[in-house]
């Protein structure tokens, strides 16, 4: 039985067979690691023989690589418009956080994965999160903080503002299995939970930095 939901293979159902091993592996990955995952895994997930998956990626490292570089590009797509954005900065954290939260929800794993990964192999995960489009959303989106501080339109550290943001966004999802247990509830409870604390955070980012 693959670990891809049925929406995502409804999603590549018509996709080559290099998309359906990426998508596999990250659905992989995401549960294991990089150190627990197996080829073997990844390969049966895909529903492919070993030999198929070796064809378009010659190891585990290579896979790894490829999927989470394409996973972070898609974050720097998504905010790389903040500098030039004239739009006022609290309405862009709102929107940041509200598509933060979409995402998420869709992926609630990712953030403790990102966590973990940074901790096992720092080297690695620097290397793809921190690179050339980690660095474009830092700038675009701390660059954009730091231009309206300037302006007056917030006041505090630029730095402290973007991690507020960022810790705001990424805590209930990395700490996801505390909180289901905190409260004692299942996927579906914490999944109606997360959308609740998505309107929370969009108006509690309006209480905290609007003037």
């Amino acid at each position: 039985m693959s670990d891809i939901n049925v929406k995502e293979m409804e999603e590549i159902a018509n996709s080559d067979t290099e998309t359906l091993i990426k998508a596999a592996a990250k659905s992989v990955f995401l549960k294991n690691g990089l150190a627990g995952t197996r080829l073997q895994e990844i390969a049966d997930s895909a529903g492919i023989c070993r030999t198929a998956l070796h064809y378009y990626f010659r190891n585990k490292d290579k896979l790894f690589d490829v999927v989470f570089t394409e996973a972070f590009t898609e974050i720097h797509k998504r905010v790389n418009g903040f500098a030039q954005s004239d739009a006022p900065v609290v309405e862009m954290m709102k929107m940041f956080a509200a598509d933060f939260y979409d995402i998420a929800i869709k992926d609630p794993g990712i953030d403790l994965f990102i966590i973990n990964e940074f901790n096992q192999n720092p080297d690695r995960m620097r290397k793809i999160v921190c690179g050339e489009n980690m660095q474009g959303v830092r700038r675009g989106f701390l660059h954009y903080i730091e231009k309206a501080v300037e302006k007056g339109e917030i006041k505090g550290d630029p730095m402290q503002i973007m991690i507020t943001i960022v810790s705001l966004c990424a805590h209930p999802f990395a700490a996801k299995s505390m909180i289901q247990n905190m409260f004692d509830i299942n996927d579906a409870k914490y999944e109606i939970l997360m959308l609740q604390r998505k309107a929370y955070i969009l108006e509690l980012i309006e209480k905290i930095f609007k003037q």
